[in-house]
């Protein structure tokens, strides 16, 4: 009977160690499915920071490869947020609500309010950028009310102003300068320098739509002496290219000379497609005002070259791209990992049920034979 509760142990031991195994394999897959899933968000952030929005958007639809009804919970509302705001840059708008209000749902399933509050300010600008300017405000100001719920401050200031930015698309200045003014002053008391320049860089701009072209310069020039300290040379190229635009409507062209050229090197020095195609555009127009139309010929030449550059920068991004995917690298600039905090669920699948069936039939099987060995042995 020793000899019997031997094999009986060892086929149980085997029986076990085997469906763990198949379980462990399982939670192995999950691993690796989530693991792509964040590194096809992670790749398609790289073509979104070289400008091709809309190759960024549709890298991202990738992930529905991998994405499965397993998937955690919040790297699903991750996935659909993440869906959203390159929809939103590559002007599919109709998909970046629904995207936006599937993220929304997960969200307010998983009670964190906090991410639902950034899905309503993501929401606000896709009505603003729609015309919809008074579902623009109703979702700003929901992000707003938990903001203040929760006491993020940081989140509060970005609120007050995109509120402000609503308000002067509706032509209502005051309450633009309003709410301009409470992110001005929340942001005077917190660390982050950087977000006090962007609110002058913004009273700046609003200045200057006003005509206040005394008060911008006043603004943009505070704004400048931050970013200056900061060492920010894409706040100063950003910041410069303002003002340059300032002097120019003021009819002040060898300030505009001055500040323009300074934005147009850091540019330069920066790479910046966009400001490189500003500044030059600029340029050439200033120096038409001076008469310089040899000057005003060259730049404008050059602003059609960077206006033309499509497939320069995406020539660099697929490049850039090749590079991390032939990496082994899990972490990329601009990307949180978050799948630490959430570990993927056992078991999930047709292919995993039956395995585990098959086990199971396999050890009644035996346990059977087993049965009737013992039977006959008795018997003897």
């Amino acid at each position: 009977m020793n000899f019997t509760r031997k094999i009986i142990l060892l086929i149980f031991y085997f029986f076990v160690t085997s469906t763990s195994n198949v379980f462990g394999k399982t939670a192995d897959q999950l691993a690796q499915e989530a693991q792509k899933i964040e590194t096809i968000l992670a790749e398609s952030l790289v073509y979104y920071q070289s400008g091709l929005n809309q190759k960024a958007y549709k890298k991202s639809l990738e992930v529905f490869n991998w994405l499965g009804s397993k998937t955690s919970k919040k790297l699903q509302g991750k996935i659909f947020n993440h869906l959203g705001n390159l929809a939103l840059e590559s002007e599919l708008y109709d998909e970046a609500i629904e995207n936006y209000n599937k993220a929304l749902d997960i969200y307010t399933l998983l009670d964190d309010q906090e991410r639902v509050a950034a899905v309503y300010g993501n929401m606000a600008v896709v009505f603003e950028y729609l015309d919809k300017l008074d579902l623009s405000l109703e979702y700003n100001f929901r992000a707003l009310d938990l903001h203040e719920i929760n006491r993020d401050s940081a989140s509060m200031s970005n609120a007050y102003t995109n509120i402000g930015n609503t308000y002067a698309d509706l032509g209502e200045y005051n309450l633009c300068r309003n709410y301009f003014i409470k992110a001005l002053c929340l942001d005077s008391i917190s660390t982050d320098k950087r977000k006090l320049s962007a609110d002058y860089n913004n009273l700046g701009y609003l200045y200057s739509i006003l005509k206040d072209n005394e008060l911008a310069v006043k603004y943009y020039t505070t704004s400048l002496k931050i970013d200056i300290q900061l060492g920010s040379s894409m706040d100063q190229c950003i910041t410069y290219f303002n003002m340059g635009n300032i002097y120019f409507n003021s009819e002040k062209i060898n300030a505009s000379l001055s500040n323009t050229k300074k934005s147009y090197s850091l540019a330069k020095q920066l790479n910046s497609v966009n400001y490189l195609m500003k500044n030059t555009n600029l340029l050439s127009k200033i120096y038409s005002k001076k008469h310089n139309y040899k000057e005003a010929y060259r730049y404008f030449e050059e602003f059609e070259k960077w206006s033309d550059s499509l497939d320069i920068k995406q020539n660099a991004a697929l490049l850039y791209a090749k590079q991390l995917e032939n990496s082994n690298q899990n972490n990329y600039i601009g990307f949180t990992n978050e799948m630490t905090e959430e570990k993927p669920a056992l078991g999930n699948g047709f292919w995993s049920i039956l395995r585990v069936v098959l086990y199971l039939l396999i050890a009644t099987a035996i346990g059977y034979l087993i049965y009737k060995f013992i039977v006959l042995f008795t018997n003897r």
